[in-house]
């Protein structure tokens, strides 16, 4: 038996989650492309072999999604700040589609700026988004950053969903480790993301638009006529990864629009100074 300590109140309905999830997704297996790399390691989700996490998928929606899931463990001593995995579906008709989906640590925001991985714990990844899991030192239970949230999203990321009903039609998915980057800015994997370069064309945007913001102030212009029209732009953009650092731009000038006047200022000193991401290599 797994020598693995449950809350009695959870321990029935996870075990019947466990006993689920290899049902469903015995005729539907997932392969799995991963630089070989001794940081991190890397295996397709069972529920049978990892009970210890069925809790991410305790709802109809999700254990349908776990089919399709990925466990990655941080072996390194250096936490993990940014993932990109790329998903490949081929349907019935041999049709391959593929879709992008990443998350890093080097948001506008203190939250924005924790570990994607910590040193030592795990990342559930799927098609539809991330989960943080966290092992505590000394405990027989599992934490993470919430429960799964139904068909179209899963935890955390950025990037095009999958619709389930897709994944559960296909001839064959396929999860490929596209880019992991770790603090110190060390880069595996092919990088067909160009995470790096994201992350980087981000900070400086944001950076030249606190700067020029602080030089609006400092002329007189109408500050808020400015951001406004700066976040009218953000309406008429459908697809906000055809310019990513416009995107942010946008977002930031809606934030600025909501706080009050005399906040703003401060704002602009958070983005000035926001830590630079390492200098990234292979």
């Amino acid at each position: 038996m797994n020598n693995i300590r449950l809350a009695p109140v959870a321990r029935l309905v996870w075990l019947v989650v466990a006993i689920l999830q290899p049902l469903c997704s015995q005729n539907r297996p997932l392969e799995l492309i991963a630089p070989a790399d001794v940081g991190i390691s890397l295996v397709v989700y069972d529920a049978a072999r990892q009970p210890e996490l069925a809790r991410f998928f305790d709802s109809t929606e999700a254990a349908r999604l776990a089919n399709y899931s990925i466990v990655l463990t941080n072996e390194s001593s250096k936490h993990i700040v940014g993932v990109a995995v790329r998903w490949i579906v081929i349907d019935r008709t041999g049709q391959s589609r593929s879709t992008m989906l990443s998350f890093d640590s080097f948001g506008t925001s203190v939250a924005a700026r924790q570990p994607v991985v910590p040193a030592g714990t795990q990342l559930i990844a799927t098609p539809n988004g991330f989960q943080h899991v966290r092992i505590p030192s000394g405990r027989g239970f599992i934490s993470g950053g919430g429960r799964a949230g139904g068909v179209s999203t899963f935890g955390f990321g950025r990037g095009q969903l999958v619709r389930i009903d897709d994944l559960d039609q296909a001839q064959r998915v396929t999860a490929m480790i596209d880019t992991v980057i770790f603090e110190d800015g060390r880069v595996i994997g092919a990088d067909e993301s160009h995470l790096g370069d994201y992350i980087n064309a981000i900070d400086a945007a944001v950076k030249t638009f606190a700067r020029n913001l602080r030089d609006a102030i400092s002329n007189g212009r109408d500050v808020d006529e400015l951001l406004k029209n700066i976040a009218s732009t953000g309406r008429r953009s459908t697809n906000p990864q055809d310019d990513p650092a416009a995107f942010w731009i946008i977002r930031e000038a809606e934030y600025l629009l909501r706080i009050p006047v005399e906040q703003r200022t401060g704002r602009l000193d958070q983005l000035e100074h926001l830590p630079s991401a390492p200098s990234f290599y292979k």
